[in-house]
C-alpha cells in the first residue's frame, strides 16, 4: 500500500512539473499554443485523476487502520482476561 502511494505521488509530482514547464514554454511559442494547451488540459485532468485515486487510497488507508485497531483492542482484551485466569489458578 505504501509503494503505490509513493508511486502515484511521484506521478502526481511528474505531473505537476510537466504542466508547469509546458506552460512555460506556452508562453515561448503561439504556433504550438494549441498542442501545449491540449497537452495542457489532458494533464490537468491526469493530475485530477490521480489526486482522486490518492485521496480514495488515504480513506481505504484510515479503515484498514482503524479494523486493525479494533482487531488489536479485542485481542488485548482475550488476550488479558485469559491472562487473568492462569494468575487465579
Amino acid at each position: 500500500m505504501l509503494a503505490r502511494t509513493y508511486t502515484m505521488i511521484e506521478e502526481l509530482l511528474a505531473s505537476e512539473e510537466q504542466i508547469a514547464r509546458l506552460k512555460a514554454t506556452s508562453n515561448a511559442g503561439v504556433k504550438s499554443g494549441a498542442r501545449n494547451e491540449s497537452e495542457i488540459e489532458r494533464l490537468t485532468k491526469e493530475v485530477e485523476k490521480k489526486d482522486k485515486e490518492l485521496q480514495a487510497l488515504k480513506a481505504q488507508a484510515m479503515g484498514t487502520n482503524k479494523a486493525y485497531d479494533e482487531l488489536a483492542e479485542a485481542h488485548s482484551k482475550a488476550t488479558a482476561r485469559s491472562g487473568e485466569v492462569k494468575k487465579d489458578r
